[in-house]
């Protein structure tokens, strides 16, 4: 049975290490149809701009939107708007209003007061808005200043915060600020864009003073990357190791783990490629980086996006949550079982510290979904992956550790060769097992011995000694001495 509860932990183990996904950047591409009227693109961390290194920390937006499929410059146009949160929550509660004139009229009623614009709010403070799409071979409308702009770009955002780092939320709407009345209104004619934006921390102007492990990376996930590269070095050297352990035994608990730890180190290796690949040209190999994602339990919808819900408040999370406990409680059933047939004191001795460990391993990630949704979230994603792949790793190595081949023998009899009697042979090496075994064979020696069979009838026992003359009569000497007539 403890075997049994033993490889569900190890089950567990492994699937939640898959379910860990991977950091994500940004850059986005894609179109915009403005019948759609509103579209989400990204959420994104600027970090600390420091003043006395203003171009190399500052953060940048920059890229291109343009017409679909002409081109021919568009008489109507719609807008982009890259804003923090303190803005954004009303912009982006408002537009889902039914009468899209009231919706437009709203959503930008409080960023109106502060947003510059040219010809309606020249002592606007923030660079919150762009007009698009942009001619195909020019810059947008509102970039006064052809020296701002990013190489082959026709837009770019300078996001500057000398406080904190903070996150950013970048949106396309259908609507736009009529200039002779300086109202929002939604466009009237159907209008289709492509963009490709390209949102990215620290200096942009060359690659020799770029980071490689923050420059394409949001905030709350710089330095991911240089996490995984630490754990992939400690796989390669966990996987020969243990694959050298498995060639010394034979027993579906270390081939079960030999498969874990094999499985992580592709996921990690694949994760790895994806992101030395990113880093470069901020896209990767997605198929690569769904390699590393299997089980993600992280929810890509909108709504969970800008509204901070950390992932093991969403559906998949509470799943994987629920399905941990029910692990949790199988083993320590399975351990209890155990030990209740168990006899050897320092067997019962290690499944109890054994037990106690696994279950500090169960646990820790309840408590730290609790933990977590009282980080902030710039934080949460370092935090919730550096806590769960280091315990995760740990338990591999105790793992590794403790069904290492020297004492495979000591507490879990792994040199079974029949996987199907396993557990039925560590049972009967109990004590009292043991002492049965050696009543009966005793038995069974003295009937041979003497050639003697031992019928019983009422309880009362009658000795007989077996002839080949079953007619002549038999004696045969009793216990205590006497001659006793068997006829």
């Amino acid at each position: 049975m403890f075997c049994r509860g033993l490889k569900w932990g190890i089950w567990t183990i492994v699937i939640h290490v898959l379910l860990i996904p991977p950091g994500q950047g940004l850059r986005v591409t894609g179109s915009f149809d403005s019948n759609d009227f509103f579209l989400f693109l990204a959420k994104f961390g600027f970090q600390k701009t420091e003043l006395s290194d203003k171009n190399g920390t500052q953060g940048f937006l920059f890229g291109n939107v343009t017409i679909k499929g002409s081109s021919e410059p568009s008489n109507v146009h719609m807008t982009l708007a890259v804003l923090d949160r303190g803005y954004f929550l009303e912009y982006y509660g408002n537009r889902s209003l039914f009468s899209k004139d009231k919706a437009c009229s709203k959503m930008f009623d409080k960023i109106s007061t502060i947003a510059y614009d040219a010809d309606c709010q020249d002592e606007g403070t923030q660079d919150f808005l762009r007009r698009i799409p942009c001619p195909k071979e020019g810059i947008c409308p509102d970039e006064d200043n052809p020296g701002n702009l990013v190489e082959a770009s026709q837009l770019t955002y300078h996001i500057q915060d000398s406080v904190q780092s903070r996150f950013w939320y970048v949106s396309l709407v259908a609507c736009y600020r009529d200039k002779s009345t300086c109202s929002w209104k939604p466009v009237s004619q159907r209008i289709e864009v492509d963009y490709d934006l390209w949102l990215v921390n620290g200096n942009s102007d060359g690659s020799r003073h770029q980071n490689v492990f923050r420059y394409q990376y949001s905030y709350d996930e710089q330095d991911v990357y240089s996490f995984y590269l630490v754990l992939l070095l400690i796989y390669t050297i966990l996987v020969p190791l243990q694959t050298y352990a498995n060639t010394r035994q034979r027993h579906p608990i270390t081939r079960l783990l030999s498969f874990g730890l094999t499985t992580e180190f592709v996921a990690l290796l694949a994760t790895n490629v994806h992101h030395s690949i990113f880093s470069s040209n901020g896209r990767g190999i997605p198929w690569l980086a769904t390699i590393g994602e299997i089980g993600q339990i992280f929810s890509q919808v909108e709504v969970d996006v800008v509204e901070d819900i950390e992932q093991y408040q969403t559906a998949p999370g509470i799943i994987i949550l629920i399905l941990r406990i029910v692990v949790m409680v199988t083993f320590l059933v399975s351990l209890r079982d155990t030990m209740l047939h168990e006899h050897n004191v320092e067997r019962l001795n290690f499944f109890l510290h054994f037990g106690a460990a696994t279950l500090v391993w169960f646990i820790y990630l309840p408590l730290m979904a609790i933990v977590a949704m009282q980080i902030s979230a710039l934080w949460r994603t370092k935090f919730i992956l550096g806590i769960t792949y280091s315990a995760d790793t740990f338990a591999y190595i105790v793992l590794i550790h403790l069904l290492w081949p020297s004492r495979k023998e000591q507490y879990f009899l792994l040199a079974a060769q029949d996987d199907s009697v396993d557990e039925l042979e560590e049972f009967n090496e109990a004590p009292n097992i043991l002492h049965d075994k050696l009543g009966t064979k005793q038995k069974a020696e003295l009937r041979g011995s003497h050639r003697f069979s031992v019928p019983f009838h009422d309880n009362t026992p009658v000795i007989t000694r077996q002839s080949h003359d079953d007619d002549s009569p038999q004696s045969s000497m009793s216990p205590f001495g006497e001659l006793v007539s068997l006829d």
